[in-house]
């Protein structure tokens, strides 16, 4: 799951939900003009942010900006590194999102069209605090 590291609770951003609508947690796309689940290697998209609750296809959604924000990043763990080594702090990593259940990790096996540069991680929690580039966050 991806959550901001100490949210400000006075300013969300507010879009209509796309497609498919969101889950907690969920990094959001811009989509034409409704915010719709990020797909891995989102590095040429518009990041709004991270959704706050589940919200349904149609509704208004609202999002933890991602301007100035650390994510809190669960780590990936099936692939052939599920860790991460002091060489890694400031590369930029992609995220991998599980097909079944749409949460999102940060993946520190994939570096292909990456927004995401690892700040600081804790191998044992499998947890890793990350930003995100700002050529591609969503500042209105």
């Amino acid at each position: 799951m991806l959550d901001i590291n100490k949210p400000n609770p006075e300013r969300f951003l507010h879009f209509y939900t796309g497609t498919g609508g969101l889950k907690k947690g969920q990094l959001a796309v811009l989509d034409s003009s409704t915010a719709i689940a990020a797909p891995e290697g989102v590095a040429t998209a518009i990041l709004l942010g991270i959704a706050v609750e589940d919200y349904a296809a149609g509704t208004v959604c609202s999002l933890y900006p991602l301007t100035g924000t650390e994510i809190k990043c669960s780590v990936y763990q099936g692939g052939a590194t599920d860790t991460f080594a002091a060489a890694n702090v400031g590369t930029l990593f992609d995220i991998y999102i599980d097909s079944s259940t749409g949460e999102m990790f940060i993946d520190p096996n994939d570096t292909t069209n990456p927004f995401l540069a690892l700040m600081s991680y804790d191998n044992v929690s499998h947890i890793a605090y990350a930003r995100p580039i700002n050529s591609v966050i969503y500042v209105g």
